[in-house]
């Protein structure tokens, strides 16, 4: 009964290190995720930006033919 109490002991111990492990894991990922969210975020304003300023070229462009 010993050997089985160590062994569920070992075992719950190697759980806890591994939901710790993983809890980091998570936090890192959820912390990239964010950074990657807000530079898609300034992507795409810049992206629409882009866009506006070739519409406003490609007015003035047909201004002078």
């Amino acid at each position: 009964m010993t050997r089985l109490k160590n062994t569920l002991a070992e075992d719950l111990i190697a759980a806890k290190k591994d939901i710790e492990r993983l809890s980091e894991h998570n936090l890192r990922l959820n912390k990239e995720k964010e950074e990657l969210t807000k530079e898609r975020g300034n992507l795409v304003v810049d992206l629409t930006g882009t866009e506006r300023d070739n519409q406003t070229l490609n007015s003035v462009s047909l201004w002078f033919l």
